[in-house]
C-alpha cells in the first residue's frame, strides 16, 4: 500500500466516525425533545411515553371550576361544540388558588396567572405551559382527558414547591 492510499483510507474511517457520532447526537436530541426518530412525528402518549404530571383518570366527583368569563365557539356549520372559558390563577406564599382546575374536553381554556407577595412562576409539563411573570395570560384548547400536574418550577415561594391540578372531563 502506498502512503497516499492510506492516507485515503485514514481520512474515510474519520469521516465514516465522525457521520456516526454525528446522527447518534442527533437521535439521542430527538429522543429528549419527545420525538419518536423512527418516523419524526411527536411521540404519542403510550405505555412508555406518559408525560410527565399526567394521568389519564379523572376523578368521578370532578365538577366544572366557574369560569370568570364563558363564552360559546361556533363551528363553521352554525352549532355551538366547544366554549372559550378564562379563569384566575393567583399564586402566593400559601400556594395556587384555586388549586384544581375542572374543565371539559374540547374547551378552549384561558388562565390569567398573577403573582402576589413575589415572582412566582406556573409550569405544567405534560400540559405543555410555563409562565413566569407576575401578570400573564396564557391560552391552549384542552384536547385530551385526564388530569394534568401544574407547579411552581424556578420561582418558588421559600417553603418550597407549590401544586395544583388541571382536571379535563371527556
Amino acid at each position: 500500500m502506498t502512503s497516499k492510499q492510506i492516507y485515503t483510507l485514514i481520512v474515510l474511517v474519520v469521516v465514516v466516525t465522525l457521520i456516526i457520532i454525528f446522527g447518534r447526537v442527533n437521535e439521542r436530541r430527538a429522543n429528549e425533545d419527545g420525538f419518536n426518530t423512527q418516523n419524526n412525528n411527536p411521540a404519542s402518549v403510550g405505555v412508555n411515553t406518559i408525560p410527565k404530571g399526567y394521568s389519564p383518570n379523572v376523578p368521578i366527583n370532578a365538577e366544572p371550576t366557574k369560569p370568570k368569563t364563558e363564552m360559546a365557539v361556533v363551528s363553521a356549520n352554525g352549532s355551538p361544540n366547544s366554549k372559550f372559558n378564562t379563569y384566575a390563577i393567583t399564586a402566593s406564599v400559601s400556594g395556587y388558588s384555586p388549586n384544581t382546575l375542572t374543565v371539559k374536553k374540547g374547551d378552549i381554556i384561558e388562565i390569567n396567572f398573577n403573582s402576589v407577595g413575589g415572582d412566582y412562576d406556573l409550569f405544567s409539563e405534560s400540559a405543555g405551559f410555563y409562565v413566569n411573570n407576575v401578570t400573564k395570560n396564557i391560552s391552549f384548547t384542552a384536547s385530551t382527558a385526564g388530569t394534568f400536574i401544574f407547579e411552581c418550577r424556578n420561582s418558588c415561594p421559600p417553603a418550597g414547591k407549590i401544586k395544583g391540578s388541571f382536571i379535563v372531563k371527556p
